[in-house]
């Protein structure tokens, strides 16, 4: 019941298992990561759903990651592009550490597990909307390092925007482990090599080929074949796979992943 500012909420409002927030009203699980749980929720100061990730426990043992991840997010919340996911606030509760960002519909992977290849015209739109997401991250200096189906999200209108690119490093920063998905990795990026934005160009050409073949540029027994493919191997043209792609759009495709 609402009466004015007022909401009195009758029945279990909270289920069991679920953290407890203030300011928040916990729903279902949307997903769950390497970093934590992503939940959907509802910011009941503005009666809006949002996406709140919640970090780990283990995670916030690490006095060191919890602040970095903190600066982070608080970077991540400055970024203003409409191809990019908007995350509106960083807080913590207790050792409960979370952000809440934009409520999206979904993935490009998702699309693609339901129905299979996309449609060349529709897989130009999202690639399109993924790219000027990228321009302006590389206008900030910003390598995404992970741009899979998995990490370009479907707002209600059907806009992609890219997830995580806030809490991506700077290209300064050097790190020792290669990062990414095997699949969807750069061949500098497997080999442990200075990348930038030609990087994230790369993973966006295999992301390009998956949409519109419904396979990746590359398979393998196992991630070392895939790895290894992505670093000496030439994929068979997408115009090939599927006859229904145009071979000028297959030659963006390989463009990309030159």
């Amino acid at each position: 019941i609402e009466l004015g500012t007022t909401r009195i909420a009758f029945g279990e409002v909270q289920k069991q298992g679920l953290p407890t927030i203030p300011g928040y009203r916990i729903g279902e699980v949307l997903g769950r990561g390497g970093m934590g749980i992503v939940y959907r929720a509802e910011q009941t100061s503005l009666h809006r759903e949002v996406a709140l990730k919640v970090l780990s426990r283990d995670l916030t043992k690490d006095p060191q990651f919890v602040a970095k991840f903190v600066a982070e997010a608080r970077a991540a919340a400055k970024l203003q592009h409409p191809n990019v996911v908007a995350v509106f606030d960083v807080e913590h509760d207790a050792d409960i550490y979370y952000y809440s960002m934009e409520l999206m519909t979904g993935s490009l992977e998702d699309e693609l597990r339901q129905r299979g290849a996309l449609p060349v015209e529709r897989a130009l739109r999202v690639i399109a909307d993924a790219a000027a997401g990228l321009a302006y991250a590389e206008s900030l200096g910003i390598v995404h390092r992970d741009i899979k189906p998995d990490n370009l999200m479907l707002d209600p209108h059907g806009v992609v925007k890219i997830a995580d690119l806030g809490l991506a490093r700077s290209d300064e920063e050097v790190e020792e482990k290669a990062i990414g998905t095997p699949h969807f990795m750069a061949p500098e990026q497997v080999l442990k090599k200075e990348i930038d934005h030609r990087t994230d160009l790369y993973a966006l050409g295999c992301t390009f080929y998956r949409l519109i073949t419904g396979r990746t540029p590359f398979r393998g027994q196992t991630v070392k074949d895939i790895l290894r493919a992505q670093v000496k191997d030439d994929p068979e043209p997408a115009h090939k796979v599927n006859s229904d792609v145009p071979a000028e759009v297959a030659a963006i495709v390989q463009r990309l992943m030159a």
